[in-house]
């Protein structure tokens, strides 16, 4: 069980959902940033983020990772210095190493969407694209309890495929999505039709 952040779009009535209003907002954030996210034109995010959050009193520290990993450790850590939220700032990717940093310690998960696919975030109800608008969700969000699924020892939180749609993912390789975001990988769709069980 995990604790997640989510804006007004999302659905609240899933059966293991308890929504908690926030009057007061959140003691402390920490924003795990990844500026590699959607190929590396995530760092120009990252100036609008800190304004904006600024603006809206958010107390936050931001932290950034520097390759493959950096945000389970970092969310680990900033959980464990008493962070009531950890923000991941990046793409699925980044939301997914953070939930595997956070996992099981009280502390809540947040998105700021910068990535290149952001599904995780959509689900939330959070706007893609639209980076003050998620850090207003940050700051003002709503607060409820999310499940998590695990496969071996990593957690997950949006999907879990195996057989085709692993291959599809791996598909979906850094090579497709430099191309040109999203399209690549759904013009490559075509041919993964043609592959027998």
């Amino acid at each position: 069980m995990a604790t997640l952040i989510f804006g007004r779009n999302a659905s609240p009535r899933a059966p293991f959902c308890r929504i908690l209003r926030i009057r007061h907002g959140f003691r402390r954030i920490a924003v795990t940033f990844n500026p590699n996210a959607r190929n590396g034109r995530a760092a120009e995010d990252e100036a609008v983020a800190v304004r904006a959050l600024t603006d809206l009193g958010v107390d936050f520290d931001l932290f950034k990772t520097s390759g493959p990993g950096d945000a389970i450790s970092m969310a680990q850590g900033a959980a464990e210095q008493g962070y009531d939220v950890v923000c991941a700032m990046g793409g699925d990717g980044t939301v997914n190493e953070v939930i595997n940093g956070i996992a099981g310690t009280g502390a809540a998960l947040a998105v700021i969407p910068v990535g290149t696919g952001n599904d995780f975030s959509g689900s939330l109800g959070v706007p893609r694209g639209d980076v003050v608008a998620a850090c207003r969700i940050l700051a003002r969000g709503r607060k409820r309890p999310m499940d998590l699924c695990r496969v071996n020892d990593r957690y997950f939180a949006c999907s879990f495929g195996a057989g085709f749609d692993a291959r599809v993912c791996r598909a979906a390789t850094e090579r497709f999505k430099r191309f040109c975001g999203l399209w690549p990988m759904a013009a490559r769709s075509p041919s993964l039709l043609c592959l027998s069980p």
